[in-house]
């Protein structure tokens, strides 16, 4: 599985839970989500991407590429929260 399919999930329930479609689930371990080295290089490099355009619409202009950024810059937060 690559590591953008591993966080898929966690970007979809970090999403929904901040619009308040659903809570994070009592058992929700942000250090699972990124139990995987590359899992956490993969989302900060998408940030990055994200913010900086490249071949897709830049995330401040393009919905879907914003709520992207903004569920994976929570996630990695919660994380870097997390192992402090």
């Amino acid at each position: 599985m690559t590591p953008e399919e591993q966080l898929q999930p966690a970007i979809v329930t970090m999403h929904r839970s901040t619009i308040g479609a659903e809570q994070l689930p009592d058992d929700w371990d942000i250090k699972t989500v990124f139990a995987d080295p590359d899992v956490l290089t993969y989302a900060r490099e998408e940030i990055a991407r994200l913010r900086s355009g490249g071949r897709r619409t830049l995330a401040e202009h393009d919905h879907e590429s914003k709520i992207r950024c903004e569920a994976l810059e929570r996630l990695v937060a919660a994380y870097e929260e997390a192992t402090q």
